[in-house]
Protein backbone atom coordinates (compact mmCIF):
# COMPACT_ATOMS: atom_id res chain seq x y z
CA UNK A 1 0.00 0.00 0.00
CA UNK A 2 1.37 3.59 -0.90
CA UNK A 3 2.30 6.28 2.13
CA UNK A 4 -0.66 7.76 2.08
CA UNK A 5 -2.93 5.15 1.95
CA UNK A 6 -4.90 5.93 -1.46
CA UNK A 7 -4.03 3.14 -3.29
CA UNK A 8 -2.30 -0.65 -3.42
CA UNK A 9 0.71 -1.62 -6.02
CA UNK A 10 -0.57 -3.05 -8.89
CA UNK A 11 -1.09 -6.83 -8.14
CA UNK A 12 0.37 -9.85 -10.27
CA UNK A 13 -1.54 -12.04 -12.92
CA UNK A 14 -1.25 -15.00 -10.40
CA UNK A 15 -3.13 -13.06 -7.31
CA UNK A 16 -5.38 -11.47 -9.77
CA UNK A 17 -6.51 -14.61 -11.30
CA UNK A 18 -6.70 -16.60 -7.80
CA UNK A 19 -8.86 -13.57 -6.49
CA UNK A 20 -10.93 -13.57 -9.82
CA UNK A 21 -11.49 -17.19 -9.07
CA UNK A 22 -12.33 -16.90 -5.96
CA UNK A 23 -14.92 -14.57 -6.73
CA UNK A 24 -16.26 -16.32 -9.35
CA UNK A 25 -16.68 -19.50 -7.51
CA UNK A 26 -19.35 -17.41 -5.49
CA UNK A 27 -20.84 -16.62 -8.24
CA UNK A 28 -21.07 -19.99 -8.78
CA UNK A 29 -22.62 -21.72 -5.82
CA UNK A 30 -24.79 -18.97 -5.76
CA UNK A 31 -26.23 -19.25 -9.21
CA UNK A 32 -27.01 -23.34 -7.90
CA UNK A 33 -28.62 -22.59 -4.79
CA UNK A 34 -31.18 -19.66 -6.79
CA UNK A 35 -31.86 -22.89 -9.14
CA UNK A 36 -32.58 -25.32 -6.34
CA UNK A 37 -34.68 -22.41 -4.14
CA UNK A 38 -36.88 -21.24 -6.95
CA UNK A 39 -37.26 -24.67 -8.61
CA UNK A 40 -38.64 -26.24 -4.79
CA UNK A 41 -40.97 -22.85 -5.26
CA UNK A 42 -42.40 -23.07 -8.49
CA UNK A 43 -43.17 -26.97 -7.63
CA UNK A 44 -45.88 -25.72 -5.65
CA UNK A 45 -46.69 -22.59 -6.41
CA UNK A 46 -49.20 -21.74 -3.73
CA UNK A 47 -47.16 -22.97 -0.74
CA UNK A 48 -47.49 -20.19 1.80
CA UNK A 49 -43.81 -20.03 2.84
CA UNK A 50 -42.56 -19.58 -0.87
CA UNK A 51 -41.09 -15.76 -0.02
CA UNK A 52 -38.27 -17.52 2.05
CA UNK A 53 -37.02 -18.87 -1.46
CA UNK A 54 -38.23 -15.86 -3.26
CA UNK A 55 -36.36 -13.06 -0.94
CA UNK A 56 -33.46 -16.17 -0.40
CA UNK A 57 -32.97 -15.84 -4.10
CA UNK A 58 -33.32 -11.92 -4.34
CA UNK A 59 -30.52 -11.89 -1.91
CA UNK A 60 -28.28 -13.81 -3.87
CA UNK A 61 -28.80 -12.30 -7.02
CA UNK A 62 -27.51 -9.38 -5.25
CA UNK A 63 -25.03 -11.01 -3.96
CA UNK A 64 -24.01 -11.98 -7.62
CA UNK A 65 -24.31 -8.60 -8.87
CA UNK A 66 -21.70 -7.53 -6.10
CA UNK A 67 -18.95 -10.46 -6.66
CA UNK A 68 -19.43 -9.80 -10.36
CA UNK A 69 -18.39 -6.12 -9.83
CA UNK A 70 -15.58 -6.79 -7.73
CA UNK A 71 -14.10 -9.29 -10.06
CA UNK A 72 -13.77 -7.34 -13.06
CA UNK A 73 -12.08 -4.74 -10.57
CA UNK A 74 -9.43 -6.80 -10.00
CA UNK A 75 -9.15 -8.12 -13.41
CA UNK A 76 -7.97 -4.75 -13.75
CA UNK A 77 -4.94 -4.58 -10.68
CA UNK A 78 -2.24 -4.54 -12.77
CA UNK A 79 -2.98 -0.75 -13.35
CA UNK A 80 -2.81 1.29 -10.27
CA UNK A 81 -5.53 3.60 -11.49
CA UNK A 82 -8.36 0.93 -10.71
CA UNK A 83 -6.54 0.26 -7.25
CA UNK A 84 -7.89 4.16 -5.81
CA UNK A 85 -9.16 4.12 -2.46
CA UNK A 86 -12.71 5.15 -4.03
CA UNK A 87 -12.94 2.28 -6.36
CA UNK A 88 -11.26 -0.34 -2.91
CA UNK A 89 -13.97 1.32 -0.80
CA UNK A 90 -17.11 1.36 -3.57
CA UNK A 91 -19.53 -1.91 -2.44
CA UNK A 92 -22.60 -1.07 -4.62
CA UNK A 93 -22.33 -3.07 -7.56
CA UNK A 94 -23.98 -0.55 -9.69
CA UNK A 95 -21.79 2.14 -8.72
CA UNK A 96 -19.25 -0.15 -9.27
CA UNK A 97 -19.52 -0.77 -12.73
CA UNK A 98 -20.25 2.77 -13.10
CA UNK A 99 -16.62 3.68 -11.73
CA UNK A 100 -15.14 1.14 -13.54
CA UNK A 101 -16.86 1.86 -17.04
CA UNK A 102 -15.26 5.56 -16.96
CA UNK A 103 -11.73 3.81 -17.11
CA UNK A 104 -12.67 0.91 -19.19
CA UNK A 105 -15.76 1.08 -21.74
CA UNK A 106 -15.30 -2.82 -22.52
CA UNK A 107 -14.86 -3.99 -19.18
CA UNK A 108 -17.42 -6.06 -18.95
CA UNK A 109 -17.18 -9.40 -19.39
CA UNK A 110 -18.20 -10.51 -22.68
CA UNK A 111 -19.75 -14.00 -23.11
CA UNK A 112 -17.53 -16.24 -25.83
CA UNK A 113 -16.79 -19.62 -28.01
CA UNK A 114 -13.39 -20.41 -28.02
CA UNK A 115 -11.90 -21.77 -31.10
CA UNK A 116 -8.09 -23.71 -30.46
CA UNK A 117 -5.84 -22.89 -33.02
CA UNK A 118 -7.64 -21.53 -35.49
CA UNK A 119 -5.48 -18.84 -36.18
CA UNK A 120 -2.47 -21.72 -36.56
CA UNK A 121 -0.86 -23.35 -33.46
CA UNK A 122 -0.97 -21.68 -30.46
CA UNK A 123 -3.07 -18.61 -31.80
CA UNK A 124 -6.77 -18.81 -30.66
CA UNK A 125 -10.26 -17.28 -32.17
CA UNK A 126 -12.77 -16.04 -29.99
CA UNK A 127 -16.54 -16.33 -30.94
CA UNK A 128 -18.74 -13.65 -29.38
CA UNK A 129 -21.90 -14.21 -28.08
CA UNK A 130 -25.03 -12.65 -27.68
CA UNK A 131 -24.66 -10.42 -25.09
CA UNK A 132 -27.22 -10.00 -22.56
CA UNK A 133 -26.11 -7.85 -19.55
CA UNK A 134 -24.14 -5.13 -19.18
CA UNK A 135 -23.09 -2.69 -16.41
CA UNK A 136 -26.24 -0.90 -16.73
CA UNK A 137 -29.06 -4.17 -16.72
CA UNK A 138 -26.79 -5.63 -13.57
CA UNK A 139 -27.31 -2.27 -11.47
CA UNK A 140 -31.11 -2.56 -12.93
CA UNK A 141 -31.60 -6.07 -11.43
CA UNK A 142 -29.49 -5.21 -8.05
CA UNK A 143 -32.11 -2.00 -7.53
CA UNK A 144 -34.53 -4.55 -8.77
CA UNK A 145 -33.59 -7.04 -6.32
CA UNK A 146 -32.88 -4.53 -3.16
CA UNK A 147 -36.29 -2.91 -3.85
CA UNK A 148 -37.82 -6.53 -3.19
CA UNK A 149 -35.66 -7.34 -0.33
CA UNK A 150 -36.60 -3.93 1.90
CA UNK A 151 -39.94 -2.98 3.18
CA UNK A 152 -40.30 -0.29 1.48
CA UNK A 153 -41.99 3.30 2.52
CA UNK A 154 -45.44 3.98 3.95
CA UNK A 155 -46.24 5.94 0.61
CA UNK A 156 -45.48 2.88 -1.63
CA UNK A 157 -48.09 0.88 0.18
CA UNK A 158 -50.80 3.54 0.34
CA UNK A 159 -50.40 3.98 -3.61
CA UNK A 160 -50.30 0.06 -3.84
CA UNK A 161 -46.74 -0.22 -5.60
CA UNK A 162 -45.42 -2.99 -3.80
CA UNK A 163 -43.39 -5.26 -6.02
CA UNK A 164 -44.63 -8.65 -6.20
CA UNK A 165 -42.38 -11.52 -5.73
CA UNK A 166 -41.95 -13.33 -9.36
CA UNK A 167 -39.96 -16.19 -10.06
CA UNK A 168 -40.08 -15.67 -13.86
CA UNK A 169 -37.59 -12.43 -12.88
CA UNK A 170 -35.62 -14.75 -10.80
CA UNK A 171 -35.09 -17.30 -13.36
CA UNK A 172 -34.49 -14.55 -16.20
CA UNK A 173 -31.48 -12.66 -14.18
CA UNK A 174 -30.22 -16.04 -13.28
CA UNK A 175 -29.87 -17.41 -16.89
CA UNK A 176 -28.44 -14.05 -18.07
CA UNK A 177 -25.87 -14.70 -15.26
CA UNK A 178 -24.78 -18.12 -16.77
CA UNK A 179 -25.25 -17.27 -19.98
CA UNK A 180 -22.61 -14.38 -19.66
CA UNK A 181 -20.42 -16.09 -17.11
CA UNK A 182 -20.17 -19.40 -17.97
CA UNK A 183 -17.51 -18.52 -20.97
CA UNK A 184 -16.34 -15.23 -21.03
CA UNK A 185 -13.60 -12.74 -21.58
CA UNK A 186 -12.04 -8.97 -20.26
CA UNK A 187 -10.76 -7.00 -22.74
CA UNK A 188 -7.79 -4.75 -20.67
CA UNK A 189 -6.66 -2.61 -23.63
CA UNK A 190 -4.53 -0.73 -21.59
CA UNK A 191 -1.94 -3.66 -21.55
CA UNK A 192 -2.65 -5.64 -25.06
CA UNK A 193 -4.29 -8.38 -22.86
CA UNK A 194 -7.59 -10.27 -22.71
CA UNK A 195 -8.77 -12.49 -19.71
CA UNK A 196 -10.50 -15.22 -20.33
CA UNK A 197 -12.55 -17.56 -17.45
CA UNK A 198 -14.33 -20.37 -17.68
CA UNK A 199 -16.80 -21.20 -14.49
CA UNK A 200 -16.69 -24.90 -15.33
CA UNK A 201 -13.65 -26.24 -17.17
CA UNK A 202 -13.67 -29.12 -19.60
CA UNK A 203 -11.07 -30.36 -17.46
CA UNK A 204 -11.81 -30.64 -14.05
CA UNK A 205 -14.95 -28.62 -13.66
CA UNK A 206 -13.81 -25.88 -11.57
CA UNK A 207 -13.34 -22.03 -12.54
CA UNK A 208 -10.39 -21.07 -14.15
CA UNK A 209 -8.72 -18.34 -16.02
CA UNK A 210 -5.98 -17.66 -18.20
CA UNK A 211 -4.54 -14.94 -19.78
CA UNK A 212 -3.64 -14.19 -22.84
CA UNK A 213 -1.58 -11.47 -24.81
CA UNK A 214 -3.09 -10.01 -27.79
CA UNK A 215 -1.20 -9.65 -31.38
CA UNK A 216 -1.84 -5.62 -31.13
CA UNK A 217 -4.54 -3.66 -29.40
CA UNK A 218 -7.01 -6.32 -27.20
CA UNK A 219 -10.41 -4.37 -28.89
CA UNK A 220 -13.22 -5.85 -30.60
CA UNK A 221 -12.73 -5.57 -34.42
CA UNK A 222 -15.21 -4.82 -37.02
CA UNK A 223 -16.00 -8.61 -37.72
CA UNK A 224 -16.98 -8.56 -33.70
CA UNK A 225 -13.91 -10.40 -32.74
CA UNK A 226 -11.28 -9.75 -30.47
CA UNK A 227 -7.80 -9.66 -31.94
CA UNK A 228 -5.45 -12.97 -32.36
CA UNK A 229 -4.36 -13.66 -29.20
CA UNK A 230 -2.24 -16.60 -27.55
CA UNK A 231 -2.52 -18.23 -24.12
CA UNK A 232 0.05 -17.39 -21.36
CA UNK A 233 -1.13 -19.84 -18.84
CA UNK A 234 -3.86 -21.04 -17.16
CA UNK A 235 -4.69 -20.41 -13.55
Amino acid sequence: MSEKGTTFSPLGREEIGGIYIGLMQQIVIRLDAVRDAAAEAVANLDHSLNWRNAEFCYLQIRRICEYAALAVLVAHGERAEFLTNSLLKEWNAGNLFQKITLLNPNSFPTPVKTHLNANGSGMHHLEIKERLLDGDAVKTIYNACGDRLHASSLRRILEGKLPEYSFDDIADWANSFVRTLENHLILLPEISSVMLVALRDSDDGQVHCSFADAEGPAILVPENSPAKFALVGKI
